[in-house]
């Protein structure tokens, strides 16, 4: 009709330039991991400064997390990822004593978030992080590192679990064995550095 300008579908139609999309099935039949960082409250003992570091220890601990998600988002590019931070809740407290380190976690994994490759969520306590662990290894393969300042007595059913303990310049790293991990560097900031390295060559 002369008035009105002829609808698009139509002249696409006409000149043989419609294009026909199918739904990528792939996304079904990649491989599901999901990876588990959980924060225990008595990690507030970690923003403490030591003279052989540049930031605080819980800043490293932060940053040791931030990096293993960019490198596993990256390395694992063709499987299905799914991030979970967690934060333990203190029993006695109403307050949670890691909502700093929380909120700055929600601004740097932002992106993750929108797709929602990545949540950050509080549990009530150490027993419901296990259960929580081990209910999303009954569905993917699921790697799950536990940052607090001691050692923790909690063992999920199936996966693969470390401990990162930050209670001291350098970190001790053990598996889920409890075996610790040694590391060679002299320099304290550097074996943040090999503890991240490492945790990556338990998970792959």
């Amino acid at each position: 009709e002369p008035q009105e300008s002829p609808d698009l579908f139509d002249v696409k139609f006409i000149r043989e330039e419609l294009f026909y999309y199918a739904r990528d099935e792939n996304q079904f039949l990649r491989r599901r991991r999901t990876f588990v960082f959980a924060f225990f409250p008595d990690l507030t003992a970690a923003r403490f400064k030591d003279p052989e570091l540049p930031v605080q220890r819980i800043v490293l601990a932060l940053a040791a997390v931030l990096a293993l998600v960019r490198k596993l988002t990256d390395w694992l590019s063709t499987d299905a990822l799914t991030f979970e931070i967690l934060f333990v809740s203190a029993q006695s407290t109403d307050t949670e004593p890691l909502a700093q380190e929380a909120e700055l976690l929600q601004l740097l994994l932002r992106e993750l978030i929108e797709r929602q490759a990545a949540s950050i969520r509080t549990v009530a306590h150490p027993a419901a992080l296990v259960k929580y662990c081990s209910y999303q290894a009954r569905t993917s393969q699921l790697h799950a590192l536990f940052l607090s300042t001691h050692a923790t007595d909690f063992t999920i059913e199936s996966g693969v679990q470390t401990e990162l303990l930050v209670d001291n310049a350098r970190p001790r790293l053990r598996d889920g064995n409890g075996n610790p991990q040694e590391f060679l560097e002299e320099d304290a900031f550097q074996s943040w550095t090999q503890a991240v390295e490492t945790i990556l060559k338990l998970w792959l």
